[in-house]
């Protein structure tokens, strides 16, 4: 047994795990996988061969049936087939999620047995170590052919139901078609490579019926708001810059294959539109709008409530009435959200504003209550929220993006408690932050947070924060600035906005940051896609 545990030291030794077997050759690519990604394995054998590949958590060696493998007693069956006409047999596997494997050594073999052999030989073995740094970027800039303008919002979504993730941005650019830009993800039914985006605004875009209603777009949001199926999109309105036009917001109905006309019933209102979100907030089986309004020359608006006529209204699906009773209080809205925070089966609504932020307590059939005392008692100048569990609870949390002031996320405890929790610094200059999103970036369960900084030197315009539960192994919930993880791959610009999503199909999560302009008067108004190449595919 002596000799078995060296020959597998030595086997597990070399840089490509080779040597010692004589039942073939086996690789592993990548041999630092995220969970989540997939790993290929290849056995390199005679045509015809039969293939078992085995993995387990400890080295070895152990014995199975008269051959003795470099695995241990915990070994598990992943695979089996036999080797194709070139001899060579593949398996391609997803690394899982399970906490016990995160951050350690998980062990592969397999054995063979040619036509005609009566018994099985081992191949040599490998190691792959699962999560074993920190997640890393490049930049995918090239990847989107389009006119690039100010961004101010971002969203995501198959607007031609082939598959892939489209992307929806919203620009500020006066009195202009291009303020709402669509770009195709060319993968899917476009034939090309996933994670490659072209602007298709002119051919998807019809705005018959409007007039001159076109407008600065400052915020977007998508949905089925009509239920044919399709995703809608809903384009929220600039003032113009404070010029004697005020534009109403717009609505874009999807006709069914991904090219949208313009809807000149929709009661888009006259607001200085910097938020929205669509949500079924009557509970009625269609989606309803919230309208995040801002101040228009120096006067604050109020928020607004869209009702969608479809379901308990008894009308046309995809119509809206504006609620006058809603929350009349004006103030600067920057960012809306909208959940059943408390779990009653009501959807509420926040609200992140310039001053004390906002809540609404849901109270059935779409009606709400003041609840904004329950929120921590601070002035804040926030400009963005979005949903996510942050601690792992099952209860959604608020993340908060200030401007200036320190970003936080509110733990929610139930019941409408929250616990403010302050996210760590970002940099010694860079303290515009304008945008923020949350998703699990490193693959290991739990969730991260990218915010998008408008930068005042030379720093990134994107600051990854990872959760220090899952692969980091501490409390979940917490948060450690990763600035090695994008390395050189963000330049310093304004960036507006974040989206996070598996752009390019691999399984891991990129990142789409909207950009408004530079730092250096170059007048470069590129966004950026950061290619998340943790799954080892940076290549469209």
């Amino acid at each position: 047994m002596i000799s078995a545990i060296v020959l597998c030291a030595a086997m597990l030794a070399a840089p490509d795990g080779g040597g010692g077997g004589n039942g073939g050759t086996l690789a592993a690519i990548p041999a630092v996988p995220f969970p989540g990604c997939q790993v290929s394995f290849s056995v390199t054998a005679d045509p015809s061969t039969r293939v078992v590949l085995a993995g387990s958590l400890s080295s070895g060696p152990t014995t199975r049936r008269g051959v003795t493998l470099c695995l241990g007693s915990d070994l598990r069956l992943v695979a089996s087939g036999r080797a194709d006409a070139f001899g060579t047999f593949v398996a391609r596997l997803r690394v899982p999620l399970k906490p016990p494997i995160l951050g350690r050594d998980v062990f592969f073999q397999a054995v063979t047995r040619p036509s005609g052999a009566e018994s099985f030989a081992p191949t040599n073995a490998v190691a792959i170590q699962i999560g074993a740094a920190t997640p890393s970027f490049v930049d995918g800039t090239d990847r989107l052919v389009m006119t690039h303008r100010q961004t101010e919002a971002l969203a995501a979504a198959d607007i031609d139901g082939d598959g892939d993730l489209d992307v929806i941005s919203a620009a500020s650019l006066a009195n202009s078609p291009e303020a709402l830009q669509i770009l195709v993800n060319l993968g899917g039914e476009q034939g090309g490579a996933e994670g490659v985006f072209v602007e298709e605004t002119a051919s998807r875009l019809r705005l018959d019926g409007i007039g001159d209603g076109f407008t600065d777009g400052l915020a977007v949001a998508v949905g089925d708001v009509d239920g044919d199926g399709s995703v809608d999109l809903l384009l929220g309105s600039d003032d113009n810059f404070g010029g004697a036009l005020n534009r109403p917001n717009l609505l874009f109905r999807n006709r069914g294959d991904g090219t949208f006309e313009a809807d000149p019933t929709f009661p888009g209102g006259s607001f200085e539109t910097q938020s929205m979100v669509l949500a079924d907030l009557d509970a009625d089986g269609d989606l309803d709008a919230i309208l995040g309004n801002g101040v228009e020359r120096s006067f604050p608006e109020p928020n607004a409530l869209l009702v969608n006529q479809g379901g308990a209204q008894g009308g046309l699906e995809g119509t809206f009435s504006i609620d006058p009773s809603f929350d009349p209080t004006p103030g600067e809205t920057d960012g809306v959200v909208a959940a059943d925070l408390d779990g009653d089966g009501a959807m509420d609504v926040f609200f992140a504003r310039d001053g004390r932020n906002r809540l609404l307590r849901g109270v059935g059939s779409g009606g709400f209550e003041d609840a904004s005392s329950l929120l921590p008692a601070i002035e804040d100048n926030s400009t963005a929220v979005r949903l996510a569990d942050l601690d792992g609870d099952a209860l959604v949390d608020l993340l908060v993006i200030n401007t200036g002031d320190p970003s936080y996320w509110l733990r929610n405890g139930g019941a409408l408690s929250f616990e403010r929790r302050l996210l760590p610094a970002i940099g010694s200059t860079s303290f515009i932050r304008l945008g923020g999103d949350a998703a699990d970036i490193d693959g290991d369960g739990d969730t991260d947070v990218v915010i998008a900084v408008h930068t005042l030197g030379t720093e990134p315009s994107g600051a990854l924060l990872l959760n220090q539960g899952g692969l980091q192994q501490n409390e979940e919930g917490v948060f450690t600035w990763a600035p090695e993880a994008f390395g050189a791959a963000v330049r310093p610009f304004v960036a507006t906005d974040v989206v996070l999503a598996d752009f390019d199909g691999d399984r891991d999560t990129d990142i789409w940051l909207g950009s408004n302009g530079d730092v250096g008067g170059a007048d470069d108004f590129r966004d950026q896609l950061l290619v998340n190449k943790s799954c080892g595919t940076e290549e469209p």
